[in-house]
């Protein structure tokens, strides 16, 4: 998966269109500013998420971060891989490293995402 094919909220939380579903994960930014990922806590399937509401968390030795959901959506499939080896979001926060899989609600929320290069401007405007 490459950066350039995902859409990015403020929270640093991404999204990858499949169709009527959106794949969900966290941005390099995120796994690198949280350092070690130790825990993950994920809604089940079949869950609701709801657009700018948080949805689950990621825990590091030194921080954690709520996952705000960039999207409203049903909950289709879990990485539970991540459940066991929550450091694959810190290897591959792109590919392997996904969150969730939902059935989209509202594909016009996707307007109000980032593509890849305003992520990075928004980025830089985040840095002291």
């Amino acid at each position: 998966m490459d950066a350039d094919d995902l859409l990015f909220n403020d929270d640093h939380v991404w999204v990858k269109v499949e169709g009527k579903r959106a794949r969900i994960g966290i941005s390099d930014y995120a796994q690198e500013d949280l350092g070690e990922i130790t825990a993950v806590d994920l809604p089940s399937k079949g869950d609701e998420i709801e657009k700018d509401a948080p949805f689950g968390e990621i825990e590091s030795f030194h921080k954690s971060l709520d996952l705000i959901a960039p999207i409203t959506g049903t909950v289709v499939e879990v990485n539970n891989e991540i459940e066991e080896d929550p450091a694959i979001l810190n290897r591959y926060p792109y590919r392997e490293g996904w969150v969730i899989l939902v059935n989209l609600s509202d594909a016009k929320e996707l307007t109000s995402l980032m593509d890849y290069s305003e992520y990075l401007e928004h980025l830089e405007s985040e840095e002291p």
